[in-house]
């Protein structure tokens, strides 16, 4: 099976083990955080086991949102390391211009790379 991306996004409404977390965000292949509660995860699983490995940490009143992630289609305005980090898995497409704003890497959440 091909790895693809998934967009995950968390409300926790309370406090979570960030422990847990990151050890369910290390089963991808690779991940990113862009905002505080989002995620683009690449990996060879789908949309119901991230959602069966993620809902445990919820607790009774958090939301979870995951839906699959077409990285060839893409705009907006993300620090510059996110960019760079989705780039190198759309090499394939040479000619797609840098987006127009991009943050200073100072300005980026923590990111995280995992193999």
């Amino acid at each position: 099976m091909s790895a693809e991306f998934y967009h995950i996004s968390l409300d926790l409404r309370s406090e979570v083990d960030e422990v847990a977390l990151a050890k369910r965000l290390d089963l991808a292949l690779d991940w990113i955080q862009y905002m505080p509660t989002c995620w683009i995860v690449r990996t060879t699983s789908d949309a119901g086991k991230w959602y069966s490995r993620l809902k445990p940490l919820l607790g009774k009143r958090g939301h979870l949102f995951i839906c699959r992630l077409d990285i060839s289609q893409r705009q907006g305005w993300l620090p510059k390391s996110v960019w760079e980090w989705i780039q190198q898995y759309d090499r394939a497409d040479s000619r797609r211009s840098t987006p127009a704003a991009v943050l200073d890497a100072s300005q980026v959440f923590p990111r995280t790379t995992h193999e």
